[in-house]
């Protein structure tokens, strides 16, 4: 799949930015819409249970898909709606990591092509088992650069603690969004806590004397004090999107500490398991040297250092100084030593 256009600015990088007039009439599958509505964002629970038992299949490493459905509008203006996923098969899957291989990419578009050949692609989902809903630095760009539309969308689910979310470009940024279900089959398995986005409310400051940073009290007689003007830095930002994404940095941080502590020891325990798969070696050969051979450490069954008796049988007769041998006196028989002793 080839990396689609980036040249989109801030404004039209955003789900409220699509176009309406160029998409296909249909009425929105939960009835009426009214303004102001944010309904905009439709899944069929057949999806949500299909990426549930995905999730819940490899509830240790990451699994990825995409979402397929389409974008139509109504009286109210676009919308998009899920209604079909694709399992991403051949993608490499880790504890913390999912990638979108070119098998995977060949598979899903060979699945498009006989299965949904009028629909698109409308994002993807992965799983985040036991670190709960949030898009990492890797996840944000796969998003940038294979699902930068207006359109496209993030759902990430965490089968672990039962949780999901959908993020969705909001001011060329990924925001968590809203979405609604339409029931057409009963959920499955344990309950899924979804998160939504933070209600805005805008901080009341009030006007200072000078700029010293004290407040200035009300003067006599006056009404409600005057509320300071927001931040510079926030004017072109949707009030929806701010407190999500400080909340969204806050949530990364404690989860990046999380991964980096977890990470330290995963490390300590490689390194005590390559420590002992080479002084496991070494030790084994040292106890090899030390230990005796089976004739040193024997003797005919005596411990060693006990000198070995000799049989009188195998004691070597002394010799004459002829060389000849000597025969061997008994002194057993008195006889026989006597007539031993006679010279011939």
């Amino acid at each position: 799949m080839s990396r689609l256009p980036t040249t989109l600015t801030a404004a039209e990088q955003d789900l409220s930015a699509i176009k309406g007039g160029e998409w296909t009439d249909r009425e929105f599958p939960l009835g009426p819409r009214e303004r102001p509505t944010r309904r905009q964002i439709i899944f069929k629970q057949s999806v949500l249970n299909e990426i549930y038992t995905h999730g819940r299949s490899a509830p240790d490493i990451e699994v990825c898909g995409v979402l397929v459905g389409n974008v139509y509008q109504d009286a109210m203006g676009p919308f998009v709606f899920v209604e079909a996923c694709i399992r991403g098969n051949f993608s490499t899957g880790k504890a913390a990591q999912v990638t979108f291989t070119g098998k995977t990419w060949t598979h899903i578009q060979e699945v498009m092509d006989q299965s949904y050949p009028d629909m698109r692609i409308l994002g993807w989902y992965h799983t985040h088992p036991g670190h709960g809903i949030f898009l990492s630095d890797m996840d944000l760009f796969i998003h940038k650069h294979f699902f930068n539309l207006p359109w496209h969308v993030a759902f990430v689910f965490d089968p672990q603690n039962q949780e999901e979310g959908l993020f969705a470009w909001r001011s060329a940024n990924m925001a968590i969004e809203s979405f609604v279900v339409q029931k057409d089959m009963p959920p499955i398995g344990q309950k899924v806590a979804r998160r939504v986005p933070e209600p805005y409310s805008p901080p009341v400051q009030y006007a200072t004397d000078g700029g010293n940073g004290a407040a200035a009290p009300a003067a006599s007689g006056s009404a409600t004090p005057q509320a300071a003007a927001p931040p510079a830095g926030n004017e072109n930002v949707p009030p929806s999107v701010r407190p999500a994404a400080t909340a969204e940095v806050n949530e990364l941080s404690a989860r990046i500490q999380t991964l980096e502590k977890r990470q330290r020891w995963v490390t300590a325990a490689l390194a005590l398991a390559v420590l002992v798969a080479v002084a496991w070696p070494i030790v084994l050969s040292a106890l090899a040297i030390l230990r005796p051979s089976s004739e040193e450490h024997q003797n005919n069954g005596l411990p060693e250092g006990v000198p070995q008796l000799v049989q009188p049988e195998q004691a070597q007769a002394p010799k004459s100084p002829t060389g000849a041998a000597t025969p061997a006196r008994s002194t057993d028989n008195p006889r026989t030593a006597s007539a031993a002793g006679q010279q011939p």
